[in-house]
């Protein structure tokens, strides 16, 4: 039987010490700082992006169906069941003057341009089927006015503003401008975004006011005889002035006229007028025999040649009756 020696024993001792010197020496290394932040940068999107996906969760809009245009609808358009459709918007943007149902919109009438997709509101129709007629007073009358772009302030104008109404006439070669009426309502006209969507160009430059009778006379008349411009007024203006109108002399200053009368006036010496010549008297009548008998006798014998004779100093004249 064989025998251990200690040589044989020294050696497996002396690795099982070695290796348990160098577990424990791992187990009390410090962690490396890189694994760390890895870790750390990992667990953060983690977080990030379940938190967005929670937001994302409990943050869907909810949405309402409203009625809104289905085509271009232009000022007096009488709705119908093919002019309006169905459109969802988020809720937050719902108004109580939107409509749920075509029901409360049909066969009314608008009062502005409304573009496709657009939401039909209340305040854009007129109150009931009556349309433009029952939002007339008593005294007032309705009259549209085939108007330029410029007369009515590059179609700026809009459905519910005042306006003056101005006309430019002629007399002779001359040009006066008038403001005719002030204050006035504008109940219908083109805006600019309905000129716009027909790309730039207006088929109806049309404006409807709303006028007393009298008014309505003379802006008719004006239209017929001379321009018409549409001056826009503040809201909040209801001031009417007393206007003497405007002719090509207003456009010119003081030292003008003052020029042309010292240029084309000359100086002359003023002319009295003079009484009118009164006749003189007729003469009185004067008998033939009146006039043979205020007449002297003739000369019997006229003298005819007369003759002098100079002697010396001394002179004679002989005088020689008519044979």
């Amino acid at each position: 039987m064989a025998t251990l020696t200690a040589p044989d024993v020294v050696p497996v001792l002396s690795r099982e010490r070695g290796f348990s010197q160098a577990k424990l020496t791992r187990k009390g290394s410090s962690p490396n700082p890189i694994v760390l932040f890895a870790i750390a940068v990992v667990v953060l999107l983690v977080v990030a992006g379940m938190w967005r996906a929670s937001q994302n969760n409990s943050g869907v809009e909810k949405t309402i169906t409203i009625v809104a245009a289905g085509k271009d609808l232009p000022a007096g358009t009488r709705i119908g069941f093919t002019s309006v459709h169905f459109m969802q918007i988020p809720k937050r943007y719902y108004s109580p003057s939107m409509a749920l149902s075509p029901v409360n919109f049909i066969g009314r009438m608008t009062k502005t341009y409304i573009p496709m997709g657009e939401p039909i509101q209340d305040t854009m129709l007129f109150k009931d089927a009556g349309g433009l007629a029952a939002t007339l007073e008593n005294d007032e009358r309705a009259i549209t006015l085939q108007l330029s772009d410029d007369s009515q302030v590059g179609h700026y104008i809009t459905q519910g503003d005042r306006v003056d109404v101005l006309v430019v006439s002629s007399k002779g070669d001359k040009k006066y401008t008038k403001t005719i009426c002030q204050n006035i309502d504008v109940l219908m006209c083109v805006p600019k975004d309905q000129t716009l969507s027909k790309g730039g160009r207006s088929e109806q430059n049309s404006v409807t006011l709303a006028l007393g009778s009298h008014q309505a006379e003379v802006v008719s008349e004006a239209a017929e005889v001379g321009k018409i411009r549409l001056v826009l007024r503040n809201h909040l203006g209801r001031i009417q002035k007393h206007l003497f109108g405007a002719d090509p002399a207003d456009l010119l200053p003081s030292s003008a006229f003052t020029e042309t009368h010292a240029v084309t006036t000359p100086a002359t010496t003023p002319v009295l007028p003079t009484p009118d010549l009164i006749p003189p008297p007729p003469l009185p009548a004067v008998s033939n025999t009146n006039i043979m008998g205020a007449l002297p006798q003739p000369v019997q014998q006229p003298l005819q040649w007369f003759v002098e004779v100079i002697s010396g100093s001394k002179k004679e004249t002989y005088a020689f009756p008519q044979k």
